[in-house]
């Protein structure tokens, strides 16, 4: 199974992990899954944004890169 390494990065850490997986779509899901559920679990402790930067390369090759972000406001 190939191995994929998975990037997580923005101004407040960095994460990278290497995971073996599939394919290179099944690594982009898990790459944007992994993101999501740092940027909920930021916004769950009360921050109003978090945004980062996630790449997936496998054997040194970049496969994607992506901008996700998550934002809360309340309503009037």
């Amino acid at each position: 199974m190939p191995v994929f390494r998975i990037s997580v990065v923005n101004e407040h850490f960095s994460a990278s992990n290497a995971h073996d997986l599939p394919s290179v779509e099944v690594a982009r899901a898990e790459a944007i899954k992994g993101a999501l559920q740092i940027g909920t679990s930021e916004i769950c402790e009360g921050k109003s944004l978090f945004g980062a930067e996630v790449c997936v390369e496998h054997e040194g090759e970049r496969l994607g890169r992506f901008i996700v972000s998550i934002g809360v406001s309340p309503l009037q």
